[in-house]
């Protein structure tokens, strides 16, 4: 009998060992199961908060893109964070805190210009920039800022700071909006186009000519004396409304063989200038010269970024024997607000 209590009790001690671990593993998996699925509510609260982020970002970007590019300073170590003030959505410098679910997030984010290969026109790269005159025959190692894109990294700490999550995206001005000039019969002595309520209307007048024929009916413009090197026509002013960047600028019309048509583009954040004619290298001894009709060419945003106010410069050039000249029916002027 001594024996047989001897062995139901090591018995139980030993069920007893057993269950302690048993339980202590029951424990430790709870325990462990309800810490990874706190973790991944907080991983879901976190992702939650970076898609608010660069909504909001992308949404002051949208309205007025000066709001996120003149933002200083800029750099990845930067800070910054969207927040309503009344109906409308501002930029403020630091971080900011929120609570929820009973736990505190800090969020902020980051913003960096954007460099290109080809003097801005190219490929987004993470190289500085270098010596960079011209878009025209522009390289992948011309390196120079996109002033139409920013990078916004996004960032989101919590439990002071130990765990976070960030999120990186680039913002463009997506709106694109069209000067189009496609009458010259007007004549000159315009000075500016003619505003209304909605806008700047680009009528049939320009500013000054030389040997440029101007006055059909169909809207026309092409040389009036074959034997002149070149004729020029300089148009009105074309006010944007708001400080914008101007992308390209194509003809339409007809090119016989040997004839040329090239341009030049004046900015400025002022109606009455000054008026500086400048070509991709920025110096008024260059032009941008379409390779034919119906093929755009962008403009050097070197140059012509964030300005309110345009004018172009356009020449007509005869063909070798001053037998004929291209004739424009169209000027295209494509630009982001």
């Amino acid at each position: 009998m001594k024996n047989k209590s001897g062995q139901s009790l090591i018995e139980i001690l030993i069920g007893v060992g057993i269950a302690a671990i048993i339980g202590a593993s029951i424990v430790g998996a709870i325990s462990t199961i309800m810490r990874v699925g706190l973790e991944s509510k907080n991983n879901q609260i976190a992702s939650g908060l970076l898609k608010r982020i660069i909504d909001e970002t992308r949404s002051v970007a949208e309205s007025d893109w000066l709001k996120i590019y003149n933002l200083s300073p800029k750099g990845a170590d930067s800070s910054f964070y969207p927040t309503a003030s009344g109906t409308t959505l501002i930029i403020l410098p630091g971080a900011t805190t929120t609570i929820i679910e009973g736990r505190e997030f800090t969020y902020w984010f980051s913003i960096e210009n954007v460099n290109r290969t080809k003097c801005g026109l190219g490929e987004i790269s993470s190289l500085a920039t270098t010596t960079c005159l011209t878009t025209e025959g522009a390289n992948e190692n011309e390196i120079y800022e996109d002033p139409s894109t920013q990078k916004i990294t996004a960032h989101v700490g919590w439990q002071n700071g130990t765990h976070s999550l960030t999120a990186t995206q680039y913002l463009s001005r997506k709106r694109n909006l069209t000067f189009l000039q496609t009458d010259w019969s007007g004549g000159y002595n315009q000075e500016y186009f003619p505003t209304s309520s909605i806008g700047t209307l680009v009528n049939n007048s320009f500013s000054t000519s030389s040997y440029i024929a101007y006055g059909s009916s169909t809207g026309q413009i092409f040389l009036s004396d074959f034997a002149v090197s070149s004729g020029t026509l300089i148009s009105s002013v074309y006010d944007t409304f708001s400080t914008s960047t101007f992308n390209m600028i194509m003809w339409q019309g007809v090119k016989p063989a040997g004839t040329d048509v090239k341009f030049q583009v004046a900015v400025s954040n002022t109606a009455s200038g000054p008026w500086n004619y400048y070509g991709p290298d920025g110096s008024v001894n260059s032009y941008y010269t379409p390779s034919d009709q119906n093929t755009p060419i962008d403009l050097n945003p070197r140059y012509v970024k964030n300005k309110r106010y345009i004018r172009y410069k356009v020449f007509i050039l005869p063909d070798a024997s001053h037998a004929t000249s291209s004739t424009i029916y169209d000027i295209i002027i494509n630009w982001s607000p």
